[in-house]
Formats: structure tokens, C-alpha cells, sequence
């Protein structure tokens, strides 16, 4: 009865706006204000190069926002227009361009369009693969998030050169306790660990859980991530106490922070409904099921391969519980 894994943060945020605080707004009238400044006319196409890389960054920033918030017509929206401002302005070579690349990429993968992805994710790495210093850290994103890709296809083992590669070129640059380097080991992990190296796989998780528990101000999304995998693991190997109170504690932060209706949050209620089974807990499995499979169904559609395997458990489940009804004692 297969349990849900989330291969590791994929969104990168666009040239570290929203991690200076930053918002939409604040960009959208930043570019209008460049726009409209006048100025010598020698000056003026460097002004609409800046206009225009901000409106491509205040649409990436907004697309990648509704991506976390399982919004993804939004984010189809917002990022098919940065995409055609970055290529007509900016050119098709541009790093921001590639960047934009990178948020389809992602998009693609969480919708299920796994081939659309991998083309994004291989293009824009032809651009940046020929960047240098901290630009570097776009083509680490790529192959962070080439291997996510492959992790969400069932291909752990093509992902894993993908992640190290990801982990080789952060941690060169950042420093091997930077959170974003421990973003990249979580996801390594998460494509170890399918392959069965448990040990391996725990050894990344816990030194990751570390540095984000470490981290300044709230808790970031790869904590909870992390902690469900690593309650996948403890699950595997039959720890099945310890591993309910880390699903817990995924859960609460994932509720925390996008309320019940994310299908990230339906993971863990996935992942928690196999432990109850496995515990003969049914009836508690069959509510955990139908509360992750409504999520799934509402924000990834009834056809999402995490809605199936979803439903697959709970089908399962249905199929247990039935001789029990027509048992005579």
C-alpha cells in the first residue's frame, strides 16, 4: 500500500525577492515608476531592460506564490506571461529567461505533465550552464529540480546523479550548513530513499532537519517535508509509534501553513491513513482517506497520480473492511 512522498522543495524563489520581503506590489509599481521616469535618451532602452526584468519578476514571484497555494491556472497564467515578456524583451539566452523556464518546469511537474517539464528544466540549463559565481545557483535549482522530476515519475535512480549534482554546486558556493543546501540533501534523500537505502536516506533527512530547525523565524516548508519522509521511513522499517509523531508534526506545520485544503497536506493524511490501517485502525484510515482524496481530487483532479494511488489505498482499504460487516459474532 504505497505511501506519498514529496521529493524535496522545488520552488526556488526568483532572484531572492520574496526573501527580502518584496512583494508583487511593491515590484508592479517599481517597474511602472522606471518606466514612466523619462531621463537622457541614451539612458532609456537600459530603463526598459529594468522595467521590464521587474515585471518579469513580479509575475514569476506571483506565479510560484499560486504554485505553493495549489492555485495552478493561476500560475499557468501569470507565468506564460512572464515567459513571453522575458523572451521578447529580455531574449531567449537571457538567465531570467532560463528562470522562468524553471517556475514552468515546476509548474509542470505538480500538474503531472512530466515530459512538458523535463523539456523546460532542459532548457533553461542550456542557458545557465554557462553562468558563473552565484548565478550558479539557478543551474543548482535545475538539477535539484531534474531530479524531483524524476523522483515524481518513479525513476529515482536517473534523478539521484541529478541531486547530487544540485548538492555538489550549492554547498561550494553557500557553505554545507546553508538551509538551501539542506533543502537539496532532503531531496537527495527522498530519492534514496526510494531506492530502499534506508539508512542512507535517514542519515540526509535528520542532518537536514537539523540545519531547518536551526534556521531563523518560521519553520520553512522543507521541515515538514522532510519530517514526512523520514516518518516514511520509520514506517517502512516498522517503527510505526515513532513515525506517527513525525507525520503528526508534519501535519501540523503543513496546516499551519496552508490550512487543510493543500494536496502537500493531503500527503500526510495519505501517509497517516496506511499507518492507522496497518495498526487495524480502520475506521480512523477511512477518514484519513476520504479527507486526502477529497484534497487531491479538488486541487490536482481525479486523475492526478497522487489522487490514484490515493484512492487505490483507500479502495483497498473498502475491500478489508467488508467481510467484517457481514460477520455474524
Amino acid at each position: 500500500m504505497p505511501m506519498l512522498y514529496r521529493g524535496g522543495a522545488q520552488a526556488r524563489t526568483f532572484r531572492g525577492v520574496a526573501e527580502g520581503g518584496m512583494s508583487v506590489r511593491w515590484l508592479l509599481l517599481a517597474a511602472i515608476a522606471v518606466t514612466t521616469g523619462g531621463g537622457p535618451a541614451e539612458h532609456r532602452p537600459r530603463r526598459a531592460e529594468e522595467a521590464a526584468r521587474l515585471r518579469v519578476e513580479a509575475l514569476v514571484e506571483a506565479g510560484q506564490r499560486s504554485i505553493e497555494d495549489a492555485a495552478y491556472p493561476a500560475a499557468e497564467a501569470q507565468l506564460r506571461a512572464a515567459l513571453a515578456l522575458a523572451e521578447s524583451r529580455l531574449g531567449g539566452r537571457d538567465l531570467d529567461t532560463a528562470r522562468v523556464l524553471n517556475a514552468l518546469g515546476m509548474l509542470g511537474k505538480y500538474t503531472a505533465r512530466f515530459d512538458e517539464a523535463h523539456r523546460l528544466y532542459l532548457r533553461a540549463l542550456a542557458i545557465a550552464g554557462g553562468a558563473a559565481g552565484r548565478e550558479r545557483l539557478l543551474e543548482a535549482d535545475l538539477y535539484h529540480n531534474l531530479g524531483g522530476l524524476e523522483h515524481a515519475r518513479g525513476a529515482s535512480a536517473a534523478g539521484e546523479p541529478y541531486a547530487r549534482r544540485a548538492v555538489a554546486i550549492r554547498s561550494r558556493i553557500l557553505g554545507p550548513d546553508d538551509p538551501a543546501v539542506a533543502a537539496d540533501e532532503a531531496a537527495l534523500a527522498a530519492l534514496v530513499d526510494a531506492q530502499g537505502r534506508y539508512g542512507e536516506a535517514e542519515t540526509l533527512y535528520v542532518k537536514a532537519i537539523d540545519v531547518f530547525q536551526r534556521k531563523a523565524g518560521p519553520p520553512p516548508l522543507e521541515l515538514a517535508v522532510s519530517l514526512n519522509n523520514l516518518a516514511a521511513i520509520e514506517q517502512a522499517r516498522g517503527r510505526l509509534r515513532r513515525a506517527e509523531g513525525l507525520y503528526r508534526r508534519a501535519l501540523v506545520l503543513k496546516e499551519r501553513r496552508w490550512g487543510g485544503g493543500h494536496p502537500d497536506v493531503a500527503v500526510t493524511l495519505n501517509n497517516l491513513a496506511v499507518l492507522c490501517r496497518r495498526q487495524g485502525r480502520r475506521a480512523e484510515a477511512a477518514r484519513l482517506y476520504e479527507r486526502a482524496l477529497a484534497i487531491f481530487t479538488r486541487a490536482l483532479g481525479a486523475d492526478h497520480p497522487q489522487a490514484r494511488a490515493c484512492r487505490a489505498n483507500y479502495e483497498r482499504l473498502l475491500a478489508e473492511r467488508r467481510p467484517e460487516k457481514g460477520r455474524v459474532g
